[in-house]
């Protein structure tokens, strides 16, 4: 049992799109990671945390809400946390923390209703003058003549214009990174200068780096950090999911490769940030008395599956996240290392280290406490993750208009337990795999182990059936309207 400390400053890291294998303090053979390597000495390293969803809007909404989404339902465009929701934020409010949080992905903020309980929520955030200039730079240079007739070296092996409409989008990307990033910089020193005014008082913040996310553009000093010299040009790999997914366009092992070393250098970089975060917290004698939490909403996938990106499935290579948490100093950590957990674990593990009742909340939280269940009751728990289905926009027909999008028109459900993994989908199909075996879910047992098919599936019936679930095949997203800031950044992130 861990003992409790009264009013310890929490600080939540969600790296938004980082899978759990890519840090090298889960054995990644690429050092990705020194500081929070470093962290986790002194961390409880959770070897088996899987997320509630696997992107960003619905995994979020479950970990402000320790819910899943079959029950809170904010898991589309158009969808908004209903307000009998409590979120972490909100509670800690009730116990007189002050509250920041950061994201500059529009579908954790006011739009969805995710920044309830928050002081303030940062959304937005304007780059250095080379960002505002840079466009006209690079129209008028030559270097970007010498990447347009590459470019049409590639259309012309291809004989089609599918490479340079796939890749013309991230070249931009490529110059405006080159001295600044997607806001790691200066959603710290915001923070920073906050908890500096606000330290003599218990706070939570919550900070989502979103650099993981593609396009991959790594600043300066880490674009190349991890690339093989003998790579083609990286500025010349596509790094759309939807080319590859509904357009057909061929990637090849080694553009896959290209893209895990700038995914790899994206994640280096936040790290090197972080490093310079908590040295400011233990100058600010405050990180002794800190909850530090570091996680990441889902993963990203390089062609598993015959996938890109991320969302719509439920593989591992999407749901397996990284989970560390650094608890307050005199608290016994945790000795639940390798038991599954998830991330919506968090809420009731801050309501427990606070030692405050559940009581307000309880028909509310559905996730487990990493500090106060026991062992007996974790080794009887499963693992669920889900998607609901999403409609394709209208802007995606138009540019696609020759895929069939139809076999992605799906929802889907994952219930992980003693070591095998059920799949179902809402379009009929199944699938189970031995997860300890068989990593990579690659051979479907679900015509071959007929009896634990039945019992994974009953589990899931059952828990379906426990309270009000909600059905993940009814969309809103005909009701969604935004500013075209906001659809050009929901555009740029490949959700639109």
């Amino acid at each position: 049992m861990i003992s409790k400390v009264k009013k310890p400053n929490i600080i939540l890291l969600v790296l938004d799109t980082v899978r759990m294998d890519h840090l090298s303090c889960y054995g990644y053979e690429k050092r990705t990671t020194p500081t929070l390597d470093k962290i986790a000495d002194n961390a409880t390293v959770y070897q088996n945390c899987y997320s509630p969803s696997c992107w960003t809007l619905p995994s979020h909404a479950s970990i402000f809400t320790g819910t899943y989404l079959s029950r809170h339902n904010v898991g589309d465009a158009g969808d908004v946390l209903d307000g009998q929701f409590i979120t972490i934020a909100e509670f800690l409010k009730q116990q007189n923390y002050n509250t920041l949080g950061v994201c500059y992905i529009p579908w954790v903020s006011k739009i969805t209703g995710l920044d309830r309980g928050f002081d303030c929520f940062l959304t937005k955030f304007n780059r250095n003058i080379l960002f505002r200039v840079g466009k006209k730079i690079v129209d008028q240079t030559k270097k970007q003549q010498r990447f347009q007739r590459e470019a049409n070296a590639d259309v012309n092996k291809l004989r089609d214009t599918r490479w340079i409409e796939a890749t013309t989008r991230s070249r931009f990307h490529w110059f405006k990174t080159l001295f600044s990033d997607d806001g790691a910089a200066f959603s710290q020193k915001t923070v920073m200068q906050w908890i500096s005014e606000k330290k003599e008082h218990p706070f939570f913040a919550f900070i989502n780096y979103c650099e993981p996310h593609t396009i991959y553009h790594p600043p300066l000093g880490f674009r190349r950090k991890f690339l093989n010299n003998k790579s083609r040009p990286f500025w010349r790999i596509n790094q759309d999911h939807r080319e590859v997914m509904y357009n057909n366009l061929l990637m090849t092992d080694e553009d896959f490769e290209i893209l895990k070393a700038l995914y790899d250098g994206e994640i280096s970089y936040v790290d090197w940030r972080i490093k310079y975060f908590i040295k400011f917290l233990k100058k600010q004698k405050i990180w002794d008395n800190t909850l530090l939490i570091v996680t990441s909403d889902h993963g990203e996938q390089f062609g598993e599956k015959k996938f890109m990106g991320h969302a719509r499935n439920l593989y591992n290579s999407l749901i397996k996240v990284p989970l560390i948490v650094k608890y307050p100093k005199g608290t016994e950590a945790p000795r639940l290392k390798n038991q599954f957990v998830q991330t919506v674990d968090l809420f009731p593990t801050i309501i427990d280290l606070l030692g405050e009742s559940r009581n307000s909340i309880n028909n509310q939280i559905q996730g487990n406490s990493l500090i106060s269940d026991s062992i007996s009751k974790r080794d009887k728990h499963f693992i669920v993750s889900e998607y609901k289905m999403q409609p394709f926009s209208g802007d995606c027909f138009q540019s696609y208009p020759q895929a069939i999008l139809e076999k992605y028109l799906y929802a889907s459900r994952a219930l992980i337990f003693d070591n095998y993994k059920y799949i179902w989908k809402s379009n009929g199909h199944e699938e189970m795999y031995q997860i300890l075996l068989d990593v990579e879910e690659n051979t479907n047992l679900i015509n071959q182990e007929i009896e634990k098919a039945d019992l994974l599936r009953e589990k899931l019936s059952s828990w379906l059936n426990s309270f009000e679930a909600h059905y993940l095949t009814d969309s809103k997203k005909e009701d969604f309207q935004v500013d075209d800031t906001v659809k050009d950044r929901l555009k740029a992130l490949g959700y639109w």
